[in-house]
């Protein structure tokens, strides 16, 4: 993307590089992530064009994936986004959330797990707190539901099977597909996280509701426990 200088507007940037006239001639996928925003943004302040204000957003989200994590506040720090913009941008996100789930929902768990990852990855993935989702499967291992459980730092001790099979029995679930973020984007298993697993593994042989996976994942990776043969 062309490096725009301060006080120059969209309308002073070649025509050729400008993100409408791009989107138009080449279509929306030739556009840059700031690009993208810059559409949604429209209109930058005195100071900065559309284009710059959404690179800041971009910068204070650490990332296009911080981006659906970003509270209405958040977002109203970058200077030009005011309350109306913050609503239609975290819109835009919830819809991109919203179509990755239906996606998902659509796909037998076991057989295309890749798209299911990346439903969990928008969900929870650039979280700054670690979140436990459970995700409860029927008997041809498609998704009937999800829940997030847990909240804050994870170990056995919080994430605790009564609470997981609980949901499980309220979804009327075959089987159960745990996740939880790293915010340190090291997707490796920590000892806790074992002894999570293990845990949550037994209680779901009792039950008879078998946990199938336990994915870990980040923005950028993810750590299968049943693909490394942990499981």
């Amino acid at each position: 993307m062309v490096e725009i200088k301060n006080h120059v507007q969209i309308k002073d940037i070649p025509k050729e590089n400008r993100p409408r006239e791009k989107a138009m001639k080449y279509g929306i996928s030739s556009l840059s992530m700031p690009e993208l925003l810059s559409l949604l943004i429209r209109v930058g302040t005195y100071e900065k064009n559309s284009l710059q204000v959404a690179s800041e957003l971009l910068q204070k989200a650490d990332g296009v994936q911080g981006l659906a994590q970003l509270s209405l506040e958040e977002l109203m720090s970058v200077k030009g986004i005011k309350m109306a913009k913050a609503l239609e941008l975290q819109a835009v996100f919830e819809i991109g959330k919203r179509l990755s789930y239906t996606k998902a929902l659509q796909k037998d768990v076991l057989n295309n797990p890749k798209e299911v990852i990346r439903w969990i990855q928008k969900e929870i993935g650039g979280s700054s707190q670690e979140k436990v989702l459970v995700a409860f499967l029927d008997s041809k291992n498609h998704l009937l539901g999800h829940k997030i459980l847990f909240v804050g730092s994870v170990d056995q001790s919080i994430v605790h099977p009564r609470e997981v099979f609980k949901e499980a029995c309220r979804y009327s679930s075959s089987k159960v597909l745990l996740a939880h973020n790293h915010p340190s984007y090291d997707v490796y298993p920590s000892s806790q996280d074992m002894l999570m697993t293990s845990s949550l593994c037994d209680a779901g042989n009792m039950m008879q509701i078998p946990v199938i996976d336990h994915v870990i994942v980040s923005p950028e990776g993810y750590f299968s426990f049943k693909e490394e043969g942990l499981l």
